[in-house]
């Protein structure tokens, strides 16, 4: 079942409302890197 186009976006913003699911994307322009350091780019704590 397809979902409507306006909940998909409603989602995808949603999602992208935390700060550093906004930081990944920058931190990842210039290639890809170990997971260890986009943590410490995106200044999340590792648990």
């Amino acid at each position: 079942m397809s979902v409507p186009l306006y909940q998909a976006e409603a989602e995808f913003f949603r999602m992208l409302g935390h700060p550093a699911r906004t930081r990944v994307p920058e931190s990842l322009q210039d290639g890809p890197m170990p997971v260890r350091d986009l943590l410490v780019a995106i200044r999340v704590a590792a648990r």
